[in-house]
């Protein structure tokens, strides 16, 4: 189902007497939406979702596609490698990717793939390699997360608001 189909079987949905006058709304929030998440089974949980007014609004739209989404993930083992060194397999997709991230039209779906095949620690090789990629991975979730002691000032600030008397 493209997105200007999705539209209009929603506008027909929440306002069937006048669609037409939700279309142009919902249009307007197409770039703004999940592009998985137009498909025929999300038109229900859109349009049976609580509303402030006929016409939802984009964050009562964008909260059911998630929330549906969300709920009918396929679920995949994941293949993350933390913590490990790169394999044989890695280091040559992570090769890959290097050579065809400078010409790619989508770099963040380049990057996500690199993420779901081999790992954290792959895409930390890239970043470094890549540095201009670091914030878009960071707010992905896409870079190993590097914990790191606490300092004896930072344990006794912990300890003064935990036990306060």
């Amino acid at each position: 189902m493209t997105p200007e189909q999705w539209v209009f079987a929603l506008a027909n949905l929440v306002s069937p007497s006048f669609p037409a006058d939700a279309v142009g709304p919902l249009r307007a929030m197409i770039p703004f939406l999940p592009r998985e998440g137009f498909r025929s089974e999300t038109l229900e949980a859109v349009a049976m979702a609580p509303r402030r007014q006929s016409v939802p609004a984009l964050d009562e739209v964008r909260n059911a596609i998630t929330s549906w989404l969300r709920d009918h993930q396929t679920r995949r083992p994941a293949l993350t490698h933390d913590g490990q060194k790169l394999n044989d397999r890695q280091r040559e997709h992570l090769a890959c990717v290097v050579r065809s991230l400078p010409q790619s039209a989508n770099p963040e779906r380049t990057i996500s793939v690199l993420h779901a095949v081999s790992g954290k620690d792959a895409v930390a090789e890239l970043v470094q390699q890549f540095p201009e990629f670091r914030a878009v991975c960071e707010r992905r979730g896409w870079l190993p997360v590097v914990v790191e002691p606490l300092t004896p000032e930072q344990r006794r600030q912990i300890t003064e608001v935990c036990y306060r008397g």
